[in-house]
């Protein structure tokens, strides 16, 4: 007896992660191990999105805040740019990762959870149907700044507290804590290791595939 075979064409969707060097995926060495390849395998690898043609892009700008990246949004790789050229399909879901370089500056809590909101809100004007903020994690700076390491928390509250006020927006705790012997951590106690940024594309994907799903009613 001949077998089956569905043809059915899979349903094409484009994912954008942007950030900055935590997205690009920088170590102390200028070796690059973005996250985004590993949440697009965890993604391929759902039963629940088996449908699905899926496509995780990066972008991430080391040393850059919100703020610069808010200014270039315009630029040839900026974010409102990036969106406006990707439209066959469009991308339905950006990850945001920002706002640990706003840390060294003098910026309050409040500007920088401001900054991290309005490239949330640049997504949604541009019909971006769902936006990820992903929390500014840990460092080994902020456990010898304790001023630092409030700030970082305040600013996480009030980028949550936006995500919960909007329903095209969700808000991920980043996913673990700084520690110099877990493995996930760069030697410079800033950046991740190859290992830490595994772990963040695969931490993220239940909370991608819910939103997926969602979006396509699968």
């Amino acid at each position: 007896m001949a077998q089956a075979f569905s043809t059915q064409a899979k349903i094409p969707l484009r994912i954008l992660c942007f950030g900055d060097s935590l997205t690009a995926g920088t170590t102390q060495m200028f070796q690059l191990h973005p996250y985004a390849p590993h949440l697009q395998k965890a993604l391929t690898e759902s039963t629940k999105l088996q449908s699905l043609d899926i496509e995780v892009m990066h972008l991430g700008f080391p040393g850059w805040t919100s703020e610069d990246l808010l200014k270039d949004a315009d630029g040839p790789k900026g974010l409102r740019t990036t969106i406006s050229r990707n439209q066959e399909p469009p991308i339905s879901l950006v990850i945001l990762l920002a706002g640990t370089n706003d840390l060294g500056s003098s910026k309050s809590s409040s500007e920088i959870s401001e900054g991290v909101i309005s490239l949330h809100k640049l997504c949604l004007e541009e019909k971006v149907s769902n936006t990820i903020a992903i929390g500014i994690p840990s460092s080994f700076y902020q456990t010898l700044s304790s001023k630092a390491s409030e700030v970082a928390k305040t600013a996480n509250q009030g980028i949550e507290s936006f995500c919960e006020s909007d329903p095209r927006a969700a808000y991920f705790p980043f996913p673990f804590e700084y520690s110099k012997d877990d493995g996930n951590w760069d030697p410079d106690g800033l950046h991740f290791s190859a290992k830490g940024y595994q772990v963040l594309g695969e931490s993220l994907a239940p909370a991608v595939e819910d939103i997926v799903a969602k979006q396509l009613n699968l």
